[in-house]
Parts: C-alpha cells; structure tokens; sequence
C-alpha cells in the first residue's frame, strides 16, 4: 500500500491556513490542470505524478468551524483506509462539481456520483449514462427498486465502455452525522456487476430525505482501488 503514499504536509486541511489571495492562485492552477484541458486525455493525465494517501493513518481533524470559514463548497474524502482529506470546488455547472485538493488530486461528480478522477495512480476516465441516473430523480420520485445501465472508461489500463448493469435498492431511513450537523437520510445500495471484466461490488448513499443531496457515499470507480468515501462538508450552488 506504501506505492500509493504522499507526504502528510500535503494536506488539504491547511488550506484555511493560506491567505485568500493564495488559496485563489492554487485553486486557478488546479483548474488549469483539469477543467482547462479540452481533452479527456488531457484531463487523464492532469497530476499523474502524485498519489493519494490509501494506507491505515489517522484522519487529520477537519472542523465545522474551518469548513464554514473557507469561501468555497467542500467535501471530505477518504480512500480505503487512507486519511480523510478535504477538497474544494474549483468548478460547477448543471449539476457537474469539479473538486480539487491541495495534492493535486481531482474528482469530478454529477448529482454526487463520481463521474471522473484525475491524480491517481489508476483512474476512471469517462462516464457514459444509456439510462437516467436514479441520483438525478427527485427524492420522493426515486422507485425503491430499480435497474439501469452506465458505461466507464479507464484509459490508462486502455479499457473503453465497459458497461455497468445496476440494480438500486431503498435500504430504509437512517440519521448520520457530519462535522457535528446531523441529516435524516434514506440510504441507498447499489449492486453492480461489470460485463467482460471480474469485478462487482456495492455502493451506498444516504441521500437527504426531504433534497436528496447525497451526503454520504462510499463509492467504487476502479477494480485496482479501494472506493472513496465522500462526505459532504458544504453544498455547493449547481444551479449554473
């Protein structure tokens, strides 16, 4: 697990010690790596040389209080049994979030669902929905049973389209708490088996009951990585 190592003082959780002006500098270079490619391939190989931490440290202690003075959404993120780390938004619009963090790791999500990586040592590189994704159906629309079909690409192991049949279940109404907020959520779990690959697994969300904003996931996206665990810290505005 060490080959997936970075140094600690890579944190993001430092950034509320940054002045504003500098924190601004960073986030531009961020997004000029990432959102300001035109390519997949260029968003592919953005940050290529640093890895996010996956190995069994501590969470560096993230506050409310830090999260509330920073001037942009955030969420928190934990590979396997890596460090939680914060990111920030560098970029949305119409429901697409690009979060960055201070290492140069990038993860893009539509309606909470990791779409795209970038930064990793594997990544997924592309999402392709054939049908609607039940996380874009408002809460009180979303059927408690459900199959649909999306399609990934990861081209640094050079594997297109590999179709991802899913099955969606309502699990019932749990309460989680987040950075001391606390959210009435219904939880969700997906079974997904990949077509021509040895690879199945379940994800899980707890979507706010009332927005079905997905507060929580633990979210699988490469075969070769443990799945992100992804807590939203602040929400950001995707009406754009």
């Amino acid at each position: 697990m060490d080959k997936y190592s970075i140094r600690k003082d890579n944190s993001i959780t430092d950034l509320s010690r940054i002045p504003l002006s500098r924190r601004t500098f960073c986030l531009m270079t961020l997004a000029s790596m990432v959102t300001g490619c035109s390519s997949d391939s260029q968003f592919q190989h953005a940050a290529k040389a640093v890895q996010i931490d996956v190995s069994s440290f501590p969470d560096v202690p993230i506050t409310r209080q830090q999260v509330d003075n920073l001037p942009y959404a955030s969420i928190g993120a934990k590979l396997g049994k890596g460090p939680r780390s914060m990111l920030v938004l560098g970029k949305a619009h119409h429901q697409e979030a690009h979060w960055y963090s201070a290492n140069r790791v990038a993860i893009v999500t539509r309606h909470g669902r990791i779409i795209k990586t970038a930064g990793l040592e594997k990544n997924l590189t592309n999402t392709m929905f054939y049908n609607k994704d039940p996380l874009a159906t408002p809460t009180g629309q979303k059927a408690a049973k459900h199959s649909w079909i999306r399609a990934v690409d990861m081209a640094e192991d050079q594997r297109y389209q590999i179709a991802l049949p899913t099955t969606w279940r309502e699990e019932g109404h749990e309460t989680i708490e987040i950075l001391g907020q606390t959210y009435n959520t219904l939880k969700i779990t997906e079974n997904v088996v990949a077509r021509n690959m040895d690879w199945k697994y379940s994800n899980t969300f707890w979507l706010d009951a009332q927005s079905g904003i997905p507060w929580r996931s633990i979210q699988h996206f490469h075969p070769e990585l443990p799945p992100f665990v992804i807590e939203i810290f602040k929400v950001p505005d995707l009406a754009g």
